[in-house]
């Protein structure tokens, strides 16, 4: 019978395969489109007890067309057996054709059901959908808690839980969600290992090596570095910050330079430079010196006046934001500054970047207490949304805009699960229909909605603490006065001195 079935196939565009079953199954990157299974008369218990049948029969694929050919002994027993023996083995779309007899026989699932044919049934009749047979159609479905997977505002669920509850509901199927209760530096796949009945993992991961059981999710994850802002600046760097240092090295030469001139040569110029571009003191007049002597104080007075100008305009700028050190912006100047980069739960052995400037982080979950963090950057924008707008919540971050790397998740079906193909054709669908972005729009609404809230709750409990009070403003006050009584006498003195020259001058005269 084989050898008249491979004369058969050789007449077709067809590739034949021929596998002696008695040995161990090789995997191959082609995969079958059509299996045939001769089933013997009295290879029931061989093929029973073979382990290297079991093999072969894993290794075909759950969505593939299998005919088995058999002889039929008991009409009733055997197809039972032999269906039994393949749906055991996550073999679903076959047809048992009795070889010494007209019929041939379908199986419905959940519970196992059995469809005797006469004739020849169409391929439609035979290879139909095994899913939608299914009366009891429910599956578990594990999942850790992560950016992806928690809720959030309470009613939206995140990006890849909803994803799969939108495809159940579609599918007309039932999940079971379980979340996994694994430790803290234990990977997915151990962790999922402890559990029994596990369907499809909700977690998107990331795989070293491409497998084709796997499902690819439709865009990639973009892995960034966050890490804390620059400290606030002290007094004296907030006034050293407004200018470069070659601009004060510049200010202080000319100082250095012009005194020197005033010291060696004090009969080059009738009055100070330094004192009249700076103050405005002149000993004589300006219009009475030399043309030289001209040129350089309007050029001293014109310098000095837009530097005056540029300093206080950056001062003022301070009121507004608050100065601090330059943040990091590169892996670079992460490097330079000697700072750990903090990692968790996927591999990075491949990224060169980072190479000697990571370390593995031991906690449940990041805590943005002042480390620098290497994270999903949508997981990374979302703290930092909050960071930002409510005060006491945490740190203060700044996210590098370049992205480390990018990687592709996958998402775990099963091997042979008839819901894998389903899925992936189903997840292009949602992309392509825009779910992806009216999630992640919903849940900026959510942040942005319980920013809001929590600026109103805080400004009802902290009302009086943001009032201005007397006490916050009494060193500038006090301040204020001081420099008030100053001018007040350098006033009093200057009309003392001034009478007393007019009267000294009037008695000479």
């Amino acid at each position: 019978m084989l050898n008249s079935l491979a004369h058969r196939f050789n007449d077709h565009h067809a590739s034949l395969l021929q596998a002696d079953h008695q040995v161990s199954h090789v995997p191959t990157f082609r995969e079958p489109n059509m299996v045939i299974i001769l089933w013997g008369k009295h290879e029931d218990s061989k093929i029973v007890d073979s382990s290297d049948i079991h093999r072969w029969v894993l290794n075909i694929p759950s969505d593939c067309p299998t005919i088995v050919l058999f002889e039929a002994s008991n009409r009733v027993l055997k197809p039972w057996l032999i269906g039994a023996y393949l749906a055991a083995r996550m073999v679903f779309y076959f047809a048992l054709v009795a070889i010494n007899e007209d019929a041939m026989f379908t199986f419905r699932y959940a519970p196992l059901r059995i469809t005797t044919h006469s004739g020849f049934p169409k391929f439609d009749e035979l290879f139909f959908d095994r899913l939608q047979t299914m009366r009891w159609k429910t599956f578990t479905a594990a999942y850790v808690k992560d950016f992806f997977t928690s809720p959030f505002c309470d009613i939206l669920r995140g990006e890849d839980m909803a994803l799969f509850v939108l495809f159940a509901e579609t599918q007309q199927i039932e999940i079971n969600l379980l979340e996994l209760q694994c430790n803290r530096t234990e990977r997915l796949g151990p962790c999922v290992s402890r559990y029994n009945g596990i369907h499809l993992i909700v977690n998107r991961v990331f795989l070293p090596q491409y497998s084709k059981f796997i499902v690819s999710s439709t865009t990639m994850v973009q892995m960034a570095i966050a890490t804390p802002r620059g400290r606030l600046l002290t007094v004296w760097e907030m006034l050293l910050k407004p200018f470069q240092y070659s601009v004060w090295a510049t200010i202080v030469s000319l100082l250095a330079t012009f005194q020197l001139i005033q010291l060696c040569a004090p009969t080059q110029f009738a009055n100070n430079m330094l004192v009249l571009a700076v103050f405005g003191f002149e000993k004589r007049k300006l219009r009475f010196t030399k043309y030289a002597e001209k040129v350089t104080a309007i050029a001293l007075i014109m310098f000095f006046f837009h530097l005056k100008c540029a300093y206080e305009a950056k001062l003022v700028s301070y009121l507004t934001e608050t100065p601090r050190l330059p943040d990091a912006m590169s892996v670079e100047d992460l490097r330079d500054r000697n700072i750990t980069v903090y990692y968790r739960n996927f591999n990075i052995d491949n990224v060169d970047k980072l190479l000697g400037m990571v370390a593995l982080y031991d906690r449940e979950k990041f805590v943005y207490d002042g480390i620098t963090l290497l994270e999903n950057r949508e997981a990374l924008m979302a703290e930092k949304l909050f960071a930002d707008r409510i005060e006491g919540y945490g740190r203060l971050y700044t996210i590098l805009p370049d992205n480390v790397f990018e990687v592709l998740p996958f998402y775990i079906i099963g091997a042979k699960s008839l819901l894998r193909k389903r899925f992936h054709k189903y997840q292009h669908q949602v992309f392509e229909a825009g779910m992806q972005i009216h999630w992640r729009q919903q849940y900026s609404n959510c942040f942005l909605l319980h920013i809001v809230k929590a600026h109103h709750s805080r400004g009802a409990n902290n009302q009086m603490y943001h009032s201005i009070r007397y006490e916050h403003l009494k060193p500038l006050v006090l301040c204020f006065l001081a420099l008030w009584a100053c001018a007040i006498a350098i006033f009093l003195v200057e009309v003392i001195v001034g009478r007393y020259s007019r009267c000294k001058r009037s008695r000479c005269v």
